[in-house]
């Protein structure tokens, strides 16, 4: 591991929910606009439950020592993915996302909890309102005739329920580079008590 490494808390979709959104990613590509986005690959589809940035491989030993308390506590979640929008706003996105639905109150109450345990770990840690979405693209360029353009093929590209699936588990992923690009790697699972 290098000396620092880009890390997060996330729950990885099942296979079949990441393949729904790369046929939703495809159903935008062939919209006008589309060939201004930097697609999310299929190997980083995945729910971020807590950003930690930046941390050292010692952060993270003591980070995967916190979580199976954690992880135990939490009961398997119900979530659905429906939805496509884009941030800041649907007219003039930056970046597209699925929706998340589901139990989201139980996500929100995981989120506060790994928030709580990971604070005195990862000095400076900026808590963030947990964002109820997956990432799917963002503008390679930044422009307002590509914000507009992208936010025609929101519009246009009519994307409903994606799929949906039970948590039963969360992982703490570093990014990584790889001869075919970045990747998320699996430091550790952990999985839910109940």
């Amino acid at each position: 591991m290098d000396a620092l490494n880009r890390a997060s808390i996330v729950i990885r979709l099942p296979q079949d929910v990441q393949l729904a959104i790369v046929e939703a990613q495809t159903q935008i590509r062939r919209k006008a606009g589309s060939d201004l986005v930097r697609w999310t690959p299929q190997t980083e589809l995945v729910f971020t439950l807590v950003a930690l940035g930046e941390i050292s491989p010692a952060q993270i030993a003591q980070v995967c020592t916190l979580l199976p308390a954690v992880a135990m506590r939490s009961p398997m979640i119900d979530l659905t993915l429906d939805g496509l929008g884009g941030s800041p706003n649907n007219l003039q996105p930056r970046f597209l996302w699925i929706g998340v639905g589901g139990d989201v109150p139980a996500l929100e109450r995981l989120n506060v909890e790994v928030e709580r345990a990971v604070a005195p770990i990862v000095y400076g840690h900026e808590v963030r309102a947990l964002q109820a979405h997956v990432p799917i693209g963002r503008l390679k360029q930044e422009s307002e005739s590509n914000r507009s353009a992208l936010g025609r093929s929101v519009r246009v590209a009519g994307i409903g329920s994606v799929g949906a699936f039970r948590a039963a588990s969360m992982e703490l992923v570093r990014a990584s580079a790889t001869s075919l690009g970045p990747t998320l790697v699996t430091v550790q699972s952990f999985a839910f008590g109940g």
